[in-house]
């Protein structure tokens, strides 16, 4: 068992598994209790995903270049890389 997966992620994932949804981006959650809100996870996939890589021996490059709203919660850093890096 092992092996790597490379993601290079330039738009919101919209399409296919782990698909996701633009959440409301008010900007004047910040700073209140809605700001939690956008700073956890939005599904489970990734999350699900992260812990079956831990499982197998799989590691995870994960390379953002987005300039537009991609959702780093749900899709990266805690779901995924806190499973593989701890």
């Amino acid at each position: 068992m092992g092996g790597k997966i490379s993601i290079m992620l330039s738009t919101l994932p919209t399409w296919g598994p782990g698909h996701l949804r633009y959440r409301d981006n008010d900007p004047n959650a910040a700073g209140t209790e809605r700001e939690i809100i956008f700073l956890q996870a939005g599904d489970i996939f990734y999350k699900n995903l992260g812990e079956q890589c831990v499982e197998h021996g799989i590691g995870v490059d994960l390379f953002i270049m987005s300039s537009t709203y991609v959702d780093i919660a749900t899709v990266g850093i805690s779901p995924i890389l806190h499973f593989i890096y701890g």
